[in-house]
């Protein structure tokens, strides 16, 4: 059967008045776990609640609520301790937030265990249960974190999110080094810790629905008013969404309103929207044909595509074969359409996860291919 975690007392909660207690261990040591607690509902940015902190001896839970001072926290991320996470996307958000800082060096243990080979985007509570047979219990992860004071139940959660982060991190490490990947980890966690927040300019690119423009003009109109909404959303902390939606935005790119009486005639142009934003609306539009832009190419959009997409999937297979690597691991999707639109001239860069280990393992494999195609077209 497995065992339900339990901490009992086994950790110390930290606010502005003993905040030495875990500033001067973490100077000490050169490895600590990290997980963080936080909401975010209303909100564009997520709210910090809790900064679990687990140094190997003492397992601290930091209220981020009350503390204001986290330059102990950035100053232990600038030195280079490692820093234990599990999937650490949000959690650098609210560290961002909290340290103006994230990790230099970071060990991702669900990353680390997509190397091993026990699966793609595993869940702290499945890793945990795999590799150390603890069953944690999950059952607080949706609860308030910023009421105060925090339930028992809040409590043992959070404190367990990180009890178990640097047995972890041991037994990930040896199986890294038995496969002979522990510098292509390494590699790939460099990559991870060069983090950047939101980028306006780039908003464009995750409106729903996007692709059923087809304009230079329309795309160059989307991402000007893109950008006007995510700055909106930044300045009022509100989700996106709660400024205005993706289909309002689709049809004021796609049909370029030029006074009210356009936009109050069109369904998918709320009456209150219109009253808040829509003088705003005019201006962006008007200003948007001096955007530089570039509408995203989709791999159906290229001859044969898919098809190359499928080649090139199963070249690089046989690569992850060879090398022993889950092809999870060595590629995905996303890598081998942005390399087909490259190479066939599509998009000028090649796609990001094209350097390092990667492009040394699968350049070979694929000039070979490139290479047999041209022999077996010249004949």
């Amino acid at each position: 059967m497995p065992e339900t975690v339990s901490v009992g007392t086994n950790w110390t909660w930290v606010d502005q008045n003993n905040l030495d207690a875990v500033a001067g261990e973490l100077t000490a040591i050169p490895v600590f776990a990290l997980d963080t607690e936080f909401v975010r509902e209303r909100t564009y940015f997520a709210i910090p609640a809790v900064v679990q902190i687990h140094t190997g001896t003492h397992n601290f839970l930091v209220d981020a609520v009350s503390v204001t001072d986290w330059s102990w926290l950035a100053e232990a991320f600038r030195s280079g301790k490692e820093v234990v996470m599990h999937a650490p996307g949000e959690d650098f958000e609210v560290l961002q937030r909290l340290c103006r800082q994230v990790p230099v060096t970071v060990f991702d243990t669900q990353r680390a265990a997509a190397f091993c080979g026990h699966g793609a985007s595993l869940s702290l509570k499945a890793l945990v249960m795999a590799m150390l047979g603890v069953e944690l219990d999950k059952g607080e992860s949706r609860s308030d974190w910023l009421q105060r004071p925090l339930s028992a139940a809040q409590l043992k959660y959070a404190a367990a999110d990180t009890e178990h982060l640097l047995s972890l991190r041991e037994k990930l490490l040896c199986e890294l080094k038995e496969r002979d990947l522990l510098s292509c980890f390494r590699e790939d966690m460099q990559q991870m810790a060069h983090y950047s927040g939101p980028d306006p300019d780039t908003a464009y690119l995750s409106v729903r629905g996007m692709h059923q423009l087809s304009s230079e003009s329309e795309w160059k109109r989307l991402k000007a008013l893109a950008r006007w909404r995510e700055l909106e959303a930044i300045r009022k902390d509100r989700p996106k969404r709660f400024v205005v939606s993706d289909e309002t935005l689709l049809w004021l790119a796609s049909n370029n309103p030029r006074n009210f009486r356009e936009m109050r005639e069109s369904s998918h142009v709320r009456s209150r929207d219109l009253e808040r934003f829509g003088q705003v609306w005019l201006a962006v539009l008007e200003q948007a044909e001096h955007e530089r832009v570039e509408p995203p190419t989709r791999i159906i959009d290229v001859p044969e595509g898919n098809r190359r997409v499928k080649e090139l999937k199963k070249i690089a297979a046989a690569v992850a074969r060879e090398r022993g690597v889950p092809p999870e691991v060595l590629y995905n999707n996303r890598l081998l359409q942005g390399l087909v639109m490259w190479l066939e001239g599509v998009r000028e860069e090649p796609p990001s996860g094209w350097v390092g280990w990667r492009r040394e393992w699968l350049e070979p494999a694929l000039t070979t291919a490139r290479e047999s195609d041209l022999q077996t077209n010249g004949q």
